[in-house]
């Protein structure tokens, strides 16, 4: 089985015809499967892309949502809307349960966020001026920074948990477990520049509180494998915080979006 996986597309920075080169060379891959981990277009045109996406690619898609995709909307409100969506080959792991792709290998995933837990939340470059979801997720619009820490902690908190339930699952069936979300869930995974996100970038580039939860749970089950496929960053990483978890961390170019890497599985 083939398994492509990329991240970090930004299908709202393309023209049509570039969208239609990008599906081309997606089939020409004869992949049986995409993993896209994120950041896929935005809150206002993610249902017209992602419609895009499954009636253009000959595949089925995983996939989960990242930071862009719920600007100008709610996360309740971009969530329902993809609920909503009559499809053949779309797969929301948000709101999904255990994929199997092989007989011992199956997928697993949730958008997650960055959980302002590593590096220095309240000396960051980033507040107060803040991210742009700062702005335009009505979520988390305007809010004070302690109240939007919290917040941030709240959603990681949420995410991890149907997460671990998940793992859970598939750790009783599987032994080898993919599992797609979109910021990296370790700060040695999440790279800018060449280097790890420094104290500035880190809480917004990283995912403490889903890391060390996957890492406790691998840990008593060391003859199975969790391979994480993660974006965010725009920045190649591959990262492993113990033998059994591989951090796979896409690198992404707006206006060029590709495959970052194919898995024979």
């Amino acid at each position: 089985m083939k398994l492509g996986f990329c991240s970090d597309i930004h299908l709202d920075h393309l023209h049509k015809k570039d969208l239609d080169i990008f599906i081309q060379n997606i089939n020409s891959q004869n992949l049986d499967g995409l993993i896209i981990s994120g950041d896929i277009s935005n809150g206002n045109y993610i249902v017209w892309h992602l419609t895009l996406l499954d009636e253009g690619i000959n595949c089925p898609i995983y996939f989960v949502l990242g930071n862009h995709d719920f600007w100008g909307k709610s996360f309740n409100n971009v969530r329902s809307d993809i609920s909503k969506m009559r499809h053949t080959r779309l797969n929301y792991l948000t709101l999904g349960d255990i994929y199997p792709l092989t007989n011992n290998t199956c997928l697993i995933g949730h958008d997650g966020w960055y959980d302002a837990e590593n590096g220095n939340f309240a000396k960051s470059k980033f507040w107060p001026k803040g991210f742009p979801e700062f702005r335009y997720v009505d979520d988390l619009k305007y809010l004070p920074p302690d109240l939007l820490k919290q917040t941030l902690v709240n959603i990681t908190r949420q995410a991890s948990e149907n997460l671990q339930i998940k793992l859970d699952k598939a750790l009783s069936q599987y032994s080898i477990i993919y599992l797609a979300t979109h910021v990296p869930p370790y700060r040695e995974a999440s790279w800018h520049l060449g280097k790890i996100s420094d104290d500035e970038g880190a809480p917004f580039f990283s995912n403490k509180i889903i890391g060390e939860a996957l890492t406790n749970k691998m840990l008593s089950y060391p003859d199975n494998k969790l391979i994480v496929l993660a974006g965010h960053t725009h920045s190649e990483s591959i990262y492993n915080p113990i033998p059994n978890i591989h951090v796979y961390t896409s690198n992404a170019e707006y206006g060029a979006p590709c495959i970052y890497k194919v898995f024979d599985i």
